[in-house]
């Protein structure tokens, strides 16, 4: 799934001229309305969840898209850390 929104948030910015604004339900929101990503797992609330049904952290760092998965123990952990699963793309 990272790589799917990924793929969404740099096609967005290559036709909006910029990337989707906000956090995690807000950039998953405007990159769904304009058609780059049509098929997503979402909580009540709007965010992206991941395969394993928790909430995605979505934001950006130093203009970059960051995209985390807790992984299967479903928390975030610290990177490099004895328990860290997470997968992380940015």
């Amino acid at each position: 799934m990272n790589a799917k929104i990924e793929i969404a948030i740099e096609n967005y910015r290559a036709k909006q001229g910029k990337y989707p604004e906000g956090g995690n339900k807000d950039i998953i929101k405007e990159i769904f309305e304009k058609g780059e990503i049509d098929r997503l797992s979402l909580d009540k609330s709007g965010n992206c969840l991941d395969k394993w049904g928790t909430p995605m952290k979505i934001y950006y760092k130093d203009g970059r898209p960051m995209i985390i998965s807790a992984g299967p123990n479903r928390k975030f952990d610290e990177m490099g850390s004895p328990n860290d699963d997470d997968i992380r793309k940015f």
